[in-house]
């Protein structure tokens, strides 16, 4: 964007979202996911306020992060429980940190008497950051994902349609091509040795 601006005087729009960044994140459970049907399991909740973890629902699960007092005070309300915002064991980050067991018994036995969806809208209602936990393949399948071109399928020499992760980086006009699929070893040697060395076939060989 900043050569072309140079270059042209027209800058671009960059579009980094969130979501895609996250994508990322997933490392390479997709591909495990794809081609083992293996899902890694959960791996903790906790952070080092509270409360913040993953609460099961009637139909799955929710991500609930509600640190600092006036998030705690929402989530309360949001949970019918404001008689326990000033109990002296949660009524501090610190104090809610070091006793995160206790509110996660308190949220999960009210998460699990809900839906997922029950859960969002009361959340959105009380202002309480709260989010669906996907799985691999509700994240695959998600819409969103799928607009964005979270992943995209490759074609690799040896194992076919391969999912790779999809251009982090949206930008107008200019639009990133796919990436490459992952080269064999080698299989580069000739154009590197060749065409950006300029070394001659004889010292190749």
């Amino acid at each position: 964007a900043l050569l072309r601006r140079t270059a042209t005087g027209e800058g671009e729009h960059v579009d980094v979202a969130m979501l895609d960044a996250l994508l990322f994140q997933l490392d390479d459970y997709p591909l495990m996911y794809q081609y083992q049907g293996k899902l890694f399991p959960r791996m903790g909740n906790h952070y080092y306020t509270g409360p913040n973890g993953y609460y099961e629902c009637k139909d799955g699960a929710i991500y609930i992060t509600a640190s600092g007092d006036a998030r705690w005070k929402q989530l309360c309300d949001m949970i019918g429980r404001p008689d326990i915002v000033a109990n002296p064991q949660f009524a501090t980050n610190i104090s809610r940190g070091e006793n995160q067991d206790g509110i996660d018994q308190i949220v999960q036995s009210w998460t699990r008497q809900r839906t997922v969806d029950e859960v969002l809208r009361l959340a959105e209602e009380f202002d309480v950051p709260t989010s669906a936990v996907l799985d691999i393949p509700r994240v695959l399948a998600d819409r969103q994902v799928q607009a964005r071109r979270g992943f995209v399928e490759l074609e690799h020499a040896l194992l076919g349609k391969v999912l790779y992760h999809g251009p982090l980086l949206k930008m107008d006009p200019w639009e990133p091509q796919d990436s490459l699929p992952a080269p064999l070893v080698g299989e580069h040697n000739g154009y590197v040795l060749r065409d950006l060395l300029g070394h001659s076939e004889k010292e190749i060989q």
